[in-house]
């Protein structure tokens, strides 16, 4: 069977009642796909508050969800910590989901105007840059991955969490195109040596030794380096 983490379901913290209230009422239907249900209510929630950061959310949830149920061989179930996104996206096997550009746009749109509220929202932004890199829209994510930086709470492994969107691009058969993600990364990051070190890896199996050699050479003259660059470096020389 074929995993896929749901995006959104609950939120880590709950600060108001009113949040509460559409999170027990929408995460059920997710979980059970009534989506046309859980549309409904999340709709009857902005035209009370159009300014609800969570039911702009859900909103974008509840398009992913209508996308992801009619996807063949998809399974869906929420995520492991009950937040909005999961960064352990889990094996799609051949099953490589690509949202459509319009799908995307749609999800995108709900996340953007819920950042706008509430621009603290880590998981909604992580969310913003997973949708880009899962629907192959690699401009859009160049641009946003540097609002993620300056949005993320965990530094220390910020370069691994944004190295799971070139490989989502590079597992859909972009591979050119998760290394723009990943130089960019590298850019964003200058101290990171283990990005480095994953661009001569990528580079090693798609048999370019060349660049492989290159962009080791740089992560060995990055500050941040672990037990994995020494080891790509020893297999690669």
């Amino acid at each position: 069977m074929q995993y896929f983490f749901l995006l959104g379901s609950l939120l880590i913290t709950l600060t108001c009642m009113g949040q509460a209230d559409i999170i027990s009422e929408i995460q059920p239907l997710l979980k059970h796909n009534t989506i046309n249900e859980a549309e409904q209510k999340v709709n009857e929630y902005l035209k009370k508050d159009s300014l609800n950061v969570d039911a702009w959310m859900l909103k974008g949830n509840v398009i992913f969800s209508k996308y992801s149920f009619n996807a063949p061989s998809m399974f869906l179930i929420g995520t492991s910590d009950e937040s909005i996104f999961e960064t352990a996206i889990g094996s799609l096997g051949e099953n490589k989901i690509i949202p459509d550009e319009g799908t995307a746009n749609s999800i995108t749109k709900c996340y953007l105007k819920a950042v706008t509220i509430d621009n603290t929202r880590e998981d909604i932004h992580l969310g913003i840059c997973y949708i880009y890199s899962i629907s192959l829209m690699t401009d859009k994510l160049i641009d946003y991955l540097p609002v993620l930086k300056a949005h993320a709470k965990d530094q220390k492994n910020l370069p691994y969490t944004m190295r799971d969107y070139a490989i989502n691009l590079i597992n859909r058969e972009r591979f050119e195109d998760g290394m723009k993600i990943y130089l960019k990364i590298a850019d964003l990051l200058p101290e990171s040596g283990g990005i480095m070190s994953d661009i001569a890896g990528q580079y090693k199996l798609h048999n370019d030794i060349d660049k492989a050699k290159y962009y080791i050479d740089k992560a060995l003259k990055r500050k941040d380096n672990d037990e994995m660059t020494y080891a790509n470096s020893f297999s690669i020389n």
